[in-house]
């Protein structure tokens, strides 16, 4: 019986260990007012991944994480995707450092940054109808787009 348990725990840990992390972007060259979606996907539902490394090139606009499980034919897998949004800090050649999760690591991801054409395509005002707001107040919310002609 305890070899059973030591056998059955062997192949338990066993299959845990087979850990990935892959990262990507959908180009290599982007425009220095384009935002760059930057994605990881791991087997590991330990969603803690230290991202400061990015913060030397990049500004981290936002951060998602979602989770896929799937069992199919009695096999059961699952995936953690981070999706991360940055913007460059200068033109030029730049690089997105290797993010290290436990004992896995990623790629570098060289990346062109290039002077756009145009630095302000489009910008958003926005405008309340009042200055102080209770709670159950009706309130009007203005947008005025303006774009570069």
């Amino acid at each position: 019986m305890n070899k059973l348990i030591v056998c059955a725990l062997s192949v338990f840990v066993s299959l845990n260990s087979f850990a990935y992390l892959n990262s990507s972007t959908t180009q290599n060259t982007y425009e220095d007012n384009e935002i760059i979606e930057f994605k990881i996907l791991t087997d590991n539902r330990n969603t803690d991944i230290d991202y400061s490394s990015l913060n030397t090139d990049f500004n981290v606009l936002n951060k998602y994480v979602s989770t896929n499980r799937s069992f199919i034919n009695g096999r059961s897998t699952s995936s953690v995707e981070h999706t991360l949004y940055l913007s460059p800090k200068e033109t030029g050649r730049l690089t997105i450092p290797s993010i290290t999760h436990q004992q896995e690591r990623t790629q570098p991801i060289n990346l062109n940054i290039i002077k756009s054409k145009s630095s302000d395509l489009f910008f958003v005002t926005t405008k309340l109808s009042s200055s102080n707001i209770y709670i159950d107040q009706p309130v009007t919310i203005s947008f005025d787009f303006h774009f570069a002609t």
